[in-house]
């Protein structure tokens, strides 16, 4: 059975009389997927264009590749709650867990087309890119001094902290899904280091921080050099509202 209901968030209660709302800096951790399918619940809130996305595995922070469609698939979030029936659990459950994963975007993808009527087509098209390759004077990157079984990636206002992940990981971490960077550097080890960035503006104009590919050069000794490549589009030939539950 699967629940489907527009998503409304709670409105943020005004303060008190008197009192004032302090704006924090807010620390945003890169998720690391799920592997295996640990529940038999699938329960998330997010909007079509992103359910869409993430159904036909582009990665996180990618919607953008998904084109066409009215306007409430990006305005309008959905709470979709659905269990997968014991058998089929069952079954997943032998799988490895990629594939449990696999199994599960394919439950996406059928869910779309029954209860939102959808059908897509897909299109290679050129997408501006970067490589990154080792910039002159070699990289200046801290070799993770121990194994540790995790790596850790965050973002705390301009300052990105990376601790025992490969250059793979930091590639294809969410925070970096709009440069489409490809990773040309053949380094293969696990590195710690901090990187401090902005591509905004202070109110007066200045910057807080050095942009991206200024800072990867200086900071890293990594290089970031222009380039093209073919990525894949989602492209919406219709989609509907979600029928009743």
């Amino acid at each position: 059975m699967v629940s489907i209901k527009p998503f409304q968030p709670k409105p943020i209660p005004p303060p008190p009389p008197g009192e004032q709302i302090i704006h924090q800096q807010v620390t945003k951790v890169a998720p690391k997927p799920p592997v295996a399918q640990a529940s038999d619940r699938v329960h998330f809130i997010m909007n079509t264009r992103m359910l869409i996305a993430d159904a036909y595995n582009l990665p996180l922070g990618s919607e953008g590749r998904v084109t066409g469609g009215p306007d409430w698939i990006t305005s309008q979030q959905y709470e979709v709650d659905a269990r997968i029936d014991a058998a089929t659990f069952a079954q997943m459950q032998k799988m490895p867990g990629l594939d449990q994963r696999r199994q599960v975007k394919l439950m996406e993808q059928a869910l779309l087309a029954d209860r939102f009527h959808l059908k897509v087509h897909f299109e290679k098209r050129p997408h501006d890119a970067y490589d990154l390759v080792i910039a002159k004077g070699g990289p200046k990157l801290t070799p993770t001094e121990e194994h540790r079984a995790t790596s850790s990636i965050t973002l705390a206002g301009d300052r990105m902290t990376v601790q025992s992940a490969t250059i793979t990981d930091w590639v294809h971490s969410i925070f970096l899904a709009n440069y489409m960077l490809v990773d040309k550097t053949g380094l293969t080890g696990r590195y710690d280091f901090t990187l401090t960035y902005s591509e905004h503006l202070n109110a007066d104009g200045t910057e807080s921080a050095p942009p991206f590919r200024a800072a990867v050069q200086d900071q890293l000794g990594l290089k970031l050099e222009p380039t093209k490549i073919d990525v894949d589009y989602i492209a919406i030939d219709q989609v509907d509202r979600p029928t009743e539950n």
